[in-house]
């Protein structure tokens, strides 16, 4: 196994809307009136990862297999933790 750069562009291969939240996630605003969205994306180098969806609204139908998506990243803060960053992928 080796690392190699990507370019951070992919396409959405599948997802799935979160509406029962973790702790850690209603404690950055979502829940059953803000759900949020994780996804596979296929990468253009060909891997498929797994990533938080931001950017589209998936109440709207903003989220759909198949869109373009460019990389992200979400620094989250959990309580008493130090900050995280999350990879995550938004509409390109």
């Amino acid at each position: 196994m080796e690392c190699q750069e990507i370019k951070g562009k992919g396409e959405l291969a599948a997802f799935t809307v979160i509406v029962v939240v973790p702790a850690k996630m209603v404690a950055q605003g979502y829940g059953r009136d803000n759900p949020y969205c994780t996804g596979i994306v296929e990468l253009e180098e060909g891997p498929k990862i797994s990533a938080l969806i931001i950017g589209a609204d998936p109440r709207r139908g903003e989220v759909r297999v198949g869109m373009s998506l460019t990389v992200d990243f979400v620094d989250f803060i959990e309580m008493g933790e130090e900050k995280k960053t999350i990879l995550a992928f938004r509409p390109a």
